[in-house]
């Protein structure tokens, strides 16, 4: 629309909101941004005609005066144009702008700092007037105004903001009043910059209790000022205990980089209940990484006898060679040390059971979005807290997720242009869907389809398209995908490709199915690290090592002539594949083999399994057939022996599968989702019952050697099983003879000739009824 049209408009009678009069309006705020004198003079008429208010409401228009920040430099804002007096009065000044506008203008400075826009509110000296007491008051902190009283949380976090001029006065602030607990709220929150911790070091700022603060110390690099707070470790000993799950990560990594600490005596403790055989996996690890850095061997191996078997398996490992001064302690490093890991695992993972029958747990997805809506895919994100989930009703489609926490469904989408069918959890709260045809979307292009990544903030449409998505799944990094397609056209001629993404950077080729040749990839599936991807075909199959790049076609074996679905799933030392007749081909370290797989056959075409997945909490493949769950007692090494019924248990899943129209294992293998029709996803828990023998050995006493005992009867948990178990008995009573232990309830249970315990070893009396193991 011209100006002059415009500006004729504006002259006429218009309903507020209609669209002529917001057209106009729009037409005329351009022209006055550009400083077109026509324009001016139409703005100055609309402002008396119109009011302040809906012009300005006009102007915050993105359309009309531009993205931010540069808009904020319009000279309208400085010097607006003045409205013409009416007939027989006198002229006036400008009209003062509009509280809104003020409003807008603050709430974006404080968002991000920005000079242009800093500028304008100095020119104003106007403060907020929102209905946000936290805008108000930052905003006359801004400009100085006297009388400004802060929280204490509003203070802290805002002095916390060296990114942003608001936080020098509340710094200034912070330093002048007596605000103890602000002092506490910015001390907490100060590890996460290095101008923070500057600032708390070059002003002696510091938690006042002194278990608080001998953590700051250590979670902020203050080396010095923790020697002299707290040179026993006990207090941060304290610190670490009364730390939560959240935090200790972060502490474990503050410790790590401070380097001389005592991290065995923080984490487990000084002769208390909180051992180290009580300790997190993540936390045992640690301490393993800590000694082995440092070559203390005899101090990891007086902690050996006390992991779990499978752990103290592998860190034999690390040792070179150092071996223990006592014959004994030798031919127990030996045993352990020639023992392999994951058949320790597989072993032990025969005592991991499951009730004879699950109920499960529904979310009404549909329920809570319409009436109709049906679920095409989902996945779990990589810590298991959240599902993703893709669905449609008609050409309409969803894309959100369920918090088994809070057990409330966000829906992060549902405006795309074509319907989508493949959805994977990319952590951190983001999801990356891919579209697909149809039936019920017939307008869909077949050479175009898009990935949208979706989080809090949105939707981004990603630069990559194809003709088909035939796998999408996460793999290792930052919220990072690999997408099996057919017919894109950055695959450089061939029909199919493995390509990889990482939030919004581009699409990639790996260039892992070039040299396959005649090849239709039914299924994908990623290893539990997520750095390795096998794409599987009824007659191929193929695996990379996305990290090195690596790839090994498969030699696929006796052919199988079968037509139907595959399935496929990856554990750390197999890759295995169910076909529509039933048959499981196995394959051992795969992304080396020359050789073909093993193959036995489990089911008929009529019981072939839904699903297939690796379970690392059950140590198990894990095969969902129409009514069941099913663990696979697959061997984790080409040379175990295969038992003659594959399936070491059946669990009845009450509703069954048989009609889902997906089946997904949560990454740690404790939870079985299944997407039912009418838009709801029933949650099985898959957490196996515990068993003492697969349990720190730190944690067992004597009591437990009669359920070994016990154990070692049973022939039908298989060989692997009574290897580990002869290993653990070697590791028990080697404890028990020397009472290796931790902590109180380590010296009261066992016979204790020699009582290793951290401060070094240490003499010691047998209890009441105690003697030598």
């Amino acid at each position: 629309m011209r100006v002059w049209t415009a500006s004729l408009m504006l002259r006429l009678r218009l309903a507020d909101g209609s669209p002529r009069l917001r057209r106009a309006l729009e037409a005329v705020l351009r022209a006055a941004d550009a400083q077109r004198s026509a324009g001016l003079r139409a703005m100055a008429r609309a402002l008396r005609r119109h009011g302040p208010e809906a012009v300005w409401r006009a102007w915050l228009n993105p359309a009309v005066s531009g993205p931010s920040p540069e808009r904020w430099a319009s000279p309208l804002l400085r010097r607006p144009p003045v409205p013409p007096p009416a007939a027989g009065e006198p002229p006036t000044g400008p009209a003062p702008l509009p509280d809104f506008l003020v409003n807008a203008a603050w709430q974006e400075w404080l968002h991000e700092h920005h000079p242009t826009l800093w500028s304008l509110l100095a020119h104003w000296d106007r403060p907020s007037t929102d209905a946000d007491p936290r805008q108000r008051l930052l905003s006359r902190l801004a400009l100085g105004h006297p009388g400004v009283t802060l929280d204490s949380p509003l203070l802290a976090g805002t002095a916390l903001r060296f990114d942003h001029p608001v936080g020098e006065p509340a710094r200034e602030r912070l330093l002048t009043l007596a605000d103890a607990e602000a002092v506490e709220l910015f001390c907490a929150g100060a590890h996460a910059s290095r101008a923070a911790v500057a600032f708390c070091a070059a002003h002696h700022l510091a938690p006042s209790d002194e278990v608080r603060r001998a953590v700051f110390f250590v979670r902020t690099g203050q080396r010095e000022q923790y020697r002299a707070q707290d040179p026993d470790g006990a207090l941060l000993a304290l610190g670490y205990r009364g730390a939560g799950a959240q935090e200790r990560p972060a502490l474990r990594g503050a410790m790590t980089a401070m380097g001389d600490l005592d991290t065995l005596r923080v984490l487990a403790g000084q002769r208390t209940e909180r051992d180290f055989a009580s300790l997190t996996r993540q936390e045992r690890a640690f301490l393993v990484r800590q000694l082995t850095g440092r070559q203390d061997w005899p101090g990891l191996w007086r902690l050996v006898p006390l992991m779990p078997l499978a752990e103290a398996v592998t860190a034999t490992r690390a040792f070179g060679q150092w071996r223990p001064p006592d014959e004994e302690g030798r031919e127990l490093f030996a045993a352990l040390r020639d023992a392999d890991p994951a058949t320790v695992r597989y072993g032990l993972g025969a005592l991991s059971t499951l009730p004879p029958a699950l109920e499960p747990e529904t979310v009404a997805v549909g329920a809570r979005l319409e009436a109709g809506f049906t679920l095409h895919d989902l996945d779990f994100s990589p810590d298991g807290r959240q599902l993703a989930f893709v669905g449609s009703v008609g050409r309409r489609s969803w894309a959100g997720t369920v918090d088994f926490g809070t057990r409330k469904v966000t829906v992060l989408h549902s405006a795309f242009p074509f319907r989508v069918t493949r959805v994977a959890h990319l952590g951190a709260e983001t999801v990356v869907v891919a579209e697909d045809y149809s039936n019920q979307n017939r307008s869909a292009p077949t050479d175009a389809k898009k990935l949208h990544l979706l989080d809090g903030g949105g939707a981004m449409e990603l630069s990559f398209e194809a003709a088909h998505y035939l796998g999408l799944e996460r793999i290792a990094g930052d919220r990072a995908f690999a997408a099996v397609v057919q017919g894109a056209p950055a695959a450089r001629g061939t029909e199919y490709g493995l390509f990889t993404g990482a939030g919004p950077a581009p699409v990639t080729d790996t260039g892992a199915l070039r040299r396959t040749g005649r090849f239709f990839p039914w299924t994908t599936t990623v290893d539990p690290s997520g750095c390795r991807v096998a794409v599987l075909g009824p007659l191929h199959a193929v695996i990379t090592d996305l990290p090195g790049g690596t790839v090994n076609e498969l030699d696929p074996g006796p052919e199988k002539r079968v037509i139907g679905p595959l399935l496929g799933a990856l554990s750390p030392t197999a890759l295995a594949r169910i076909n529509s007749a039933g048959h499981l081909d196995v394959w051992y370290e795969p992304l080396t083999t020359r050789q073909p797989p093993r193959t036995s056959r489990a089911w008929t075409k009529d019981t072939v399994p839904a699903a297939l997945a690796w379970s690392p909490e059950l140590n198990r493949f894990l095969a969902v057939t129409g009514t069941h769950a099913e663990l696979l007692s697959v061997p984790p090494h080409a040379d175990g022996p295969v038992p003659e019924d594959l399936v070491s248990q059946r669990t009845e899943l009450e509703g069954g599968v048989a009609r889902a129209a997906c089946v997904r294992l949560s990454p740690g293998g404790d939870r079985l989702a299944v997407a039912r029709s009418h838009g709801t996803i029933d949650v099985y828990d898959l957490a196996p019952r515990p068993s003492a023998i697969i349990a720190p050995m730190g944690l067992m006493g004597r009591e437990d050697l009669a359920e070994l005992t016990a154990l070692g009867g049973k022939q039908e948990l298989g060989p692997s099983f009574h290897k580990a178990l002869r290993l653990l008995f070697a590791c028990l009573e080697h404890r028990f003879r020397y009472d290796i232990g931790i902590g109180a309830a380590a010296g009261a249970r066992g016979a204790s000739d020699l009582d290793i315990a951290l401060g070094g070893v240490q003499d010691a009396r047998p209890g009441p009824g105690q003697g030598e193991g």
